[in-house]
């Protein structure tokens, strides 16, 4: 996915607004499937909206959770609202996204945290 995605990069970057559905291969970790994310959502260079279903949260998570500092707008740059779903966003999720909310408010985009239903 990530390399058909760098392929149509040119057309993807007018996109506003995404929604990423779907189950996670078992045999990945939460780990390997980070840097995998961080390739996937590179073309997305105009996204606002990011909306992650339950079943990925795990997955985008640690990802999001590896932008701090000046990292923080190398993925996502224009993003501003993240919804991710689930009954409730647990305190670990919460705990997760804090250093890359904070770091992206440092640089001047705030991004809202919410729960998709």
């Amino acid at each position: 996915m990530s390399r058909l995605c760098s392929q149509l990069s040119p057309l993807l970057f007018h996109v506003k607004w995404l929604e990423i559905r779907g189950n996670p291969c078992e045999e990945e970790s939460q780990n390997d499937f980070a840097t995998k994310w961080l390739e996937l959502f590179r073309p997305f260079t105009a996204v606002q909206s990011l909306r992650v279903s339950m079943t990925l949260v795990p997955f985008v998570a640690p990802m999001l959770q590896e932008l701090t500092g000046e990292r923080a707008t190398d993925v996502l740059p224009a993003l501003r609202s993240l919804s991710l779903g689930g009954l409730e966003l647990s305190v670990a999720v919460q705990g997760a996204l804090m250093p890359f909310v904070a770091a992206r408010h440092l640089l001047s985009y705030t991004v809202t945290v919410r729960q998709w239903e």
